[in-house]
């Protein structure tokens, strides 16, 4: 696929300048702020999704009894090291 991006030539011009003093290509500099977001809410959705893996596994570790009981005082003190 291929995509066109417009900018007025005041943009084209900040984008040229910015992306030369951290030395890219404006093309990437672009490549790079678009895709930014994307890889950046892939990133969280994979997240998500591996901790409700664990939260489904802790669940079906308790409903099969391979939970712990621990009372208040004994979390605190795990907690205090």
């Amino acid at each position: 696929m291929e995509l066109a991006l417009s900018f007025n030539a005041a943009d084209a011009s900040r984008i040229e300048k910015y992306a030369a003093r951290i030395n890219m290509s404006a093309l990437d500099y672009i490549r790079e702020a678009v895709m930014k977001p994307i890889d950046e809410e892939d990133a969280r959705a994979k997240a998500n999704a591996e901790y409700l893996a664990m939260l489904d596994r802790g669940f079906q570790d308790l409903r099969e009894g391979k939970g712990t009981r621990m009372t208040w005082e004994q979390l605190e003190d795990l907690r205090n090291g």
